[in-house]
């Protein structure tokens, strides 16, 4: 993702979500578990995101490498 994927995510998110404090993340993840999925436009060709089922979440979670960082930081 990009920074600018990040921010309209961070804003949409709180839009959705009125927590005090959230933001978007970036993490590494194993590159054969991401094979599985396509990457897709999401309201722009500057705007990407991976498709991935709920169903496989905790899947996701387990090929997570290294630290899952905060990369903007939004306040309600």
């Amino acid at each position: 993702m990009t920074d600018r994927n990040d921010q309209w995510l961070g804003r949409s998110l709180m839009a959705l979500r009125q927590l005090e404090f959230q933001g978007p993340t970036r993490f590494e993840v194993v590159t054969d578990f991401m094979q599985r999925y396509q990457m897709h436009e999401a309201g722009g060709s500057e705007l990407t995101e991976w498709w991935i089922p709920a169903e496989d979440l905790e899947d996701l979670n387990d090929h997570i490498v290294g630290p899952i960082e905060l990369v903007a930081e939004v306040r309600g």
